[in-house]
């Protein structure tokens, strides 16, 4: 994937497709990277030699990008006097990358990197108040006019995970006031793009949804060219590092973030220490979710981190208090490549031989309304996620959006989630009461109620109860065939009505009403009495990985006619379709599981069934329908 850069070049982030470079598609399969002899500054401690031997060795293993920190306080250590060095030295770091085909994001603002930097003449003042705004825009409006003659930059990246802020002494509190920080976010994203109009400006964010960080996730997507994604799953102490919630976290991740349409890459994603897992682990986590980040649309991997650092620092600050650190590398010290590294590199053949561009998905997409504030995701991060595991359990593709963004949203598909805190107001259930009568399908499990709900769904609402033994569904209608006998955990609080107009999709073993629907106009509006994604999320994450609840959202789906040219029956595969121009079908099949698959892959137009065996924690990239040679790649080969 080694790329030939030329004078004048400029690498452009095209809204929905990419990068771009010189008008042709780039996929970027990258790493980031911190020098392995020093582990925090390089640019002050600058061996040239030992870079150019890693870059050398980054190239070779496939990959077409670097993702680097700018230090702040090194590079400017009096507010608007630049270190001469330190920018020559970044010019040399450019053209070396350059030289072996490597694109370079460089960061701002650190920040994070092996440790938590500030800069000491901030006083104590915030970093999202002046002077210390002023300060960072000049900053990057520095470093981007100085930086922008590279034709290998790939993008600017304001800031690594500025949640950082709140982690060094005397600094800024959790969460932030969300107002002050896309303040701060509008002012250094106007400066970048001021200085450079041409290339993508983004910020490195941390995983939202995992905390309350007083930060938008849809006005950072807003303002924002392109969304990079940083994510760490957090079920690591619950499963192995390959489990089943894990592997599907950075998924998740990637939906919520591209919630504007633009499209989203990892900047920062997948990756683990070696420390905390083993080597096999992670390769396996590796292999699972880069396959899966590509099935849901991102556009680029930048793992973190390329080398684990040398034996004879891991001593030293910050190794000895950030103790996975020293072991977070795909390669090892002495430069060999680890498991990961492996899995990586093979994923850049794959890109190669299936790129995005020419293989689009055509998956079905489906809309998930947030019923909440975006600031606030992290309070429904369970059920949030797990009804994202179930979408795409049912071989649907997910887009992420909020009640404002309802007269954009052009499926035919829509579900409302159960999550606490709850946001919308009546005038929202009026609102997607319309958007049904026009056509649509909307799918609520949410508790919420207004005057609209009983006239929506058809149905009187009697009141809620805790359910105190497990909910089995003993009944079914034929569009929704499939789900009898299947069992939700108990525990949760169980919404029962009886019906007034709509009818009963499924009876629970008592014969109430657990799934009903009403018709309005010309659409039809479906609700989930005992909701599944809250259920679900009591369960163990191999008995996750194989409930069957997903065939009631497939029957969902066809009842909204929504279909697939190519489907999957198991639950633990996630499958992604894309097709060719020629009209080969490519199935990008992900199993989350960590036991082996013995499925099919079935094909709409025809019928047949293509035989599909997958070890544990694996993936595999097949073209069905097409010529007899066509190519079917597997990470494994």
């Amino acid at each position: 994937m080694s790329i030939a850069f030329g004078p004048g070049q400029v690498c452009r982030w095209e809204p929905g497709l990419g990068f771009e470079l010189d008008g042709r598609p780039c996929y970027v399969v990258g790493t980031n990277y911190v020098a392995r002899y020093v582990c925090t500054n390089f640019w002050e401690d600058w061996r040239p030699e030992a870079i150019a031997e890693d870059l050398d060795r980054i190239a070779a293993a496939g990959l077409n990008a670097v993702r680097i920190p700018v230090h702040w306080e090194y590079a400017e250590p009096v507010p608007g006097s630049f270190r001469p060095e330190m920018l020559e030295r970044m010019d040399t770091f450019f053209e070396m990358a350059a030289e072996r085909g490597l694109l370079v994001m460089p960061w701002f603002l650190v920040g994070v990197a092996t440790q938590n930097y500030d800069v000491s003449w901030r006083n104590g003042g915030s970093y999202f108040a002046e002077p210390m705004v002023s300060h960072a825009e000049n900053h990057v409006r520095t470093m981007v006019g100085h930086l922008r003659r590279h034709p290998n930059i790939l993008c600017w990246d304001l800031c690594d995970e500025p949640e950082g802020y709140s982690w060094i002494p005397n600094g800024e509190t959790l969460p932030y006031d969300t107002d002050q920080f896309h303040h701060w976010l509008d002012r250094l994203h106007r400066a970048a793009k001021e200085t450079d109009p041409e290339r993508a400006v983004m910020l490195g964010f941390g995983p939202f949804g995992m905390g309350d960080m007083g930060m938008d996730v849809r006005r950072a997507a807003g303002v924002l060219d392109v969304m990079g994604v940083t994510a760490y799953p957090p079920y690591r102490k619950e499963d192995f590092q390959h489990g089943f919630r894990n592997t599907y976290f950075l998924g998740w991740s990637l939906r919520l973030s591209d919630c504007a349409g633009k499209g989203v890459f990892s900047c920062e994603a997948p990756g683990w220490s070696d420390v905390n897992a083993s080597e096999r682990s992670i390769g396996l986590f590796y292999r699972v979710t880069l396959s899966s980040q590509f099935a849901n649309g991102s556009m680029g991997v930048l793992p973190w981190v390329w080398n684990d650092f040398d034996e004879g620092i891991r001593h030293l600050p910050p190794m000895d208090v950030s103790t996975a650190e020293p072991r977070f590398g795909i390669s090892r010290a002495d430069g060999s490549l680890k498991p990961a590294g492996e899995e990586l590199r093979r994923f850049s053949e794959l890109v190669a031989a299936y790129p995005p561009t020419e293989w689009p998905s055509v998956t079905p997409e489906v809309g998930v309304l947030m019923p909440m504030r975006p600031e606030r995701v992290h309070h429904g991060l369970s059920c949030l996620f797990h009804h994202y595991v179930l979408l795409r359990q049912a071989g649907l593709r997910v887009r992420d959006l909020w009640i404002d963004d309802l007269p954009l949203f052009d499926g035919k598909l829509l579900f409302v989630p159960e999550t606490p805190m709850t946001a919308l107001r009546t005038g929202h259930w009026q609102q997607l009461e319309r958007w049904v009568r026009d056509g649509g399908v909307l799918v609520s499990s949410n508790r919420q109620r207004t005057y609209v709900f009983n006239d929506l769904f058809g149905v009187v609402s009697e009141g809620e109860r805790r359910c105190l033994q497990p909910l089995t569904i003993r009944a079914c209608s034929s569009e929704v065939a499939g789900c009898e006998g299947l069992v939700l955990p108990d525990g949760r609080q169980y919404a029962e009505v009886s019906l007034a107009g709509g009818s009963a999709l499924c009876l629970d073993q008592d014969g109430l009403p657990v799934v009903t629907m009403s018709r309005h106009g010309l659409g039809m509006a479906v609700y989930l009495a005992y909701p599944p994604e809250d259920a679900l999320g009591a369960l163990p994450a191999e008995e996750l990985a194989i409930h069957g609840m997903h065939t009631l959202y497939r029957g969902l789906a066809r009842l909204a006619g929504l279909s697939a040219p190519l489907t999957c029956p198991d639950p633990r595969v996630e499958l992604d379709v894309r097709q060719h121009a020629d009209g080969r079908l490519l199935g990008v099949a992900v199993n989350h599981s960590r036991f082996p698959v013995e499925t099919t892959l079935s094909q709409e137009h025809s019928g047949e069934k293509v035989a599909l065996r997958l070890a544990g924690s694996d993936a595999q990239w097949v073209v069905v329908d097409g010529p007899p040679d066509a190519p079917s790649v597997s990470p494994q080969d």
